[in-house]
């Protein structure tokens, strides 16, 4: 009788781990599907506005956590007085595996559709065009790097 006992704790525990497995993976979907796009829909203004003083807007965001794909749609940078420095209709980032242990986004494949950026001159000053293109860069750089 104790044998035995001990035989369905024995199996107890054992079907305890694909339990605990599927439900940690439930919560990591559900943080990548969920958690992640209104993270970054949230911050994002935020990011732009205090490193590259201009503001930025989405239309939506979604990251696959499986795939670690993450797709932006009526994405626009601009400058505090509302002009246009950059924007596209979709960009779509594969983001490495391997950039989670190093703790940064490393892209393998990134593509923007119908992809828009602004320089403007004036004769009062050359400085705005070289600063719209430095904050273009600077966004690029600042982001893959985020």
């Amino acid at each position: 009788m104790n044998e035995g006992r001990k035989v369905r704790t024995v199996c107890r525990g054992w079907l305890l781990v694909p339990v605990i497995a599927a439900a940690l993976a439930a919560l990591y979907a559900l943080a990548g599907f969920l958690l992640v796009p209104w993270i970054a829909e949230r911050e994002l203004p935020r990011f732009a506005d205090e490193r590259l003083q201009h503001r930025a807007r989405v239309g939506a965001i979604s990251f696959n956590p499986f795939t670690l794909r993450l797709q932006l749609r009526e994405f626009a940078l601009e400058t505090k007085e509302g002009r246009p420095v950059l924007g596209f209709a979709e960009g779509v980032a594969d983001l490495g595996w391997h950039s989670l242990l190093r703790r940064a986004w490393m892209s393998s494949r990134l593509v923007l559709a119908s992809c828009k950026a602004a320089s403007v001159f004036s004769k009062s000053s050359m400085a705005s065009s070289s600063r719209s293109s430095n904050v273009t860069r600077c966004f690029l750089r600042e982001a893959m790097s985020f």
